[in-house]
């Protein structure tokens, strides 16, 4: 037992055994020397900065994607190449939309990785806006008394089967 007390306290003694306690003790707690670094604090307001003007082009995205959905146009174009004279209207909203925003403006002729043009950016907008209304009207249709589906099936020119679904409904304060 002795020899065990011995080992244990040599280990204790031994300077990783020292540097893991302080490490654990200290762990989760900020650091002092962080904290008032200058550096470090302009790197987190640079941080911050970046993800305010992302999330502002996130929206002017967004904003695209739901005013061509609610006026019912299509989103791309025949030839969207950069010498086109008509890109789609999901580019040319966007360019658009760029002259009175300086930011979308700087974002779209500066961004390399991520511009927000492309068709699969589209695509997730779209299926996520569209997962959003569909939710917004499951709410609804849940707080409501009464409810009429309609439902069509056609065949399109490729022989795929397509539904079509209406649903209408009187909302609390009697709207149709």
């Amino acid at each position: 037992m002795n020899n065990f007390r011995n080992l244990q306290k040599r280990h204790e003694a031994f300077s990783t055994h020292v540097t893991a306690s302080v490490s654990l003790i200290t762990f989760g707690k900020a650091r002092i020397n962080c904290c008032l670094s200058q550096a470090f604090k302009e790197s987190v307001d640079k941080f911050n900065e970046n993800v305010k003007t992302n999330r502002h082009i996130v929206n002017r995205l967004i904003d695209a994607v739901c005013y061509l959905g609610m006026q019912k146009l299509t989103f791309r174009g025949h030839d969207e190449s950069a010498d086109s004279r008509n890109r789609g209207n999901y580019a040319e909203l966007l360019y658009l939309l760029a002259q009175q925003d300086e930011r979308l403006n700087n974002h779209l002729q500066t961004s390399t990785v991520f511009s927000g043009m492309s068709n699969d950016i589209q695509n997730d907008l779209i299926d996520a806006i569209s997962s959003l209304i569909i939710e917004a009207i499951k709410k609804k249709i849940t707080d409501t008394f009464f409810v009429a589906i309609i439902m069509d099936e056609t065949t399109d020119i490729f022989n795929k089967s397509q539904l079509s679904t209406v649903c209408r409904y009187i909302t609390t304060d009697g709207k149709v």
